[in-house]
């Protein structure tokens, strides 16, 4: 377990004073609704839309939008990966003429479709630890993804907003 930032503006002991540790309000910052950390971790608070809004709206801080366009290419894989498994299990059990190897592979799906869940619930609770600690972490699957998206809406959301506000200059 790391240990917690020091804080500059607590007292330091002198070499013969004995060293007190900090109070336990301290030693951690809190999180506001401003805070970057806090506005992050609402990315992933629920698949799709708050990431989608944030990487929308924010335009000041790049973490808060990394962070966003990472939990929208996160769900939208978790989503799709679970839907294509699950349309081959379903299809698996549709197919009339079956086998001890029909069931075995059925076995194989739905042993793929739990550990899928389980692992993305595992990489969601480290994303999330991620925010709250002010990390951000490049997943090896999610950052050639994330990247693009955050500067493509970046850009899309900036050319928007300059045409925007040329028809209203212009209309004056």
């Amino acid at each position: 377990m790391p240990l917690p930032r020091e804080n500059p503006t607590l007292h330091r002991p002198s070499r013969t004073e004995a060293p007190v540790s900090p109070a336990p309000e301290q030693s951690f910052t809190a999180l506001t609704p401003h805070d970057p950390r806090t506005r992050a971790a609402l990315a992933y608070l629920f698949p799709l839309l708050p990431g989608l809004y944030l990487l929308w709206r924010e335009r000041g801080n790049r973490f808060v939008r990394l962070h966003a366009a990472q939990a929208v290419v996160f769900f939208s894989a978790v989503a799709l990966a679970q839907t294509i498994l699950f349309i081959a299990l379903v299809a698996l059990g549709n197919w009339a003429p079956g086998g001890w190897w029909l069931t075995a592979l059925g076995l194989f799906f739905w042993a793929a479709y739990i550990a899928l869940g389980l692992g993305s619930l595992m990489l969601w609770l480290r994303l999330l630890n991620d925010c709250i600690r002010g990390r951000l972490r490049r997943r090896p699957l999610l950052a050639p993804l994330t990247t693009r998206l955050e500067v493509a809406t970046l850009q899309f959301a900036l050319s928007a907003s300059a045409a925007y506000h040329a028809r209203q200059n212009g209309a004056r």
